[in-house]
């Protein structure tokens, strides 16, 4: 589990780089059968860098586990968010989705002994009777938030000598999960600000 200092830095973290226009919720997991003990995930209801509002759904305690330096770049720990619009009600039922995938994102760090860094894919659902009908996911891109255009999104030090790498868990379909990083963010970041691929719908 992670500590508290750790989960308090976070927390600020997300604070200051969302600038949430809510009081931020808090949802943890139950930690039975999990490998990700003590999985937080927090929403909060923030402005996208176009103005409009947006939805914020982020782990804290995925960076419990130190995974292999990707020689590539970013931190050896991760946290995940990921971006929902703003007039889905998370507390329904058929979004539990999202938060299956921040949790299944977490248990799968908390096991992995190879790096997890931006650009990688994750193949996280192959049966497609395991998500609503009007869902179009294969798996997921690990993004840089925003597209890199907020650095200060990027990291979070959360110790004297730990820092955590925030990371866009994007879902994809088939299609995508073929593409590159490079493709991918000129998809779903464009450059009005606009985040115009919010999650991964049948169109």
């Amino acid at each position: 589990m992670l500590n508290r200092i750790a989960q308090r830095l976070l927390m600020a973290h997300y604070e200051e780089v969302f600038q949430p226009l809510n009081e931020p919720e808090f949802a943890e997991r139950d930690s039975a059968g999990h490998p990700c003990a003590g999985l937080m995930v927090v929403r909060m209801l923030c402005r996208r860098p176009d103005g409009q509002l947006m939805q914020v759904l982020a782990t804290i305690g995925a960076s419990q586990h130190l995974l292999p330096r990707d020689p590539e770049g970013g931190e050896p720990r991760n946290e995940y968010v990921l971006f929902a619009p703003a007039d889905w009600d998370l507390q329904d039922e058929k979004h539990q989705w999202l938060l299956d995938l921040l949790g299944d994102l977490a248990d799968f760090t908390c096991q992995a002994d190879h790096p997890l860094s931006y650009g990688h894919s994750i193949d996280m659902y192959t049966d497609p009777t395991e998500l609503p009908e009007d869902v179009n996911m294969t798996g997921c891109m690990l993004l840089q938030p925003f597209g890199g255009k907020r650095p200060e999104v990027l990291t979070c030090r959360t110790g004297l000598f730990s820092k955590v790498s925030i990371i866009h868990a994007m879902p994809v379909t088939a299609e995508e999960l073929k593409m590159s990083e490079a493709e991918l963010n000129e998809r779903f970041y464009p450059a009005s600000g606009e985040i115009r691929f919010l999650c991964a719908r049948k169109r």
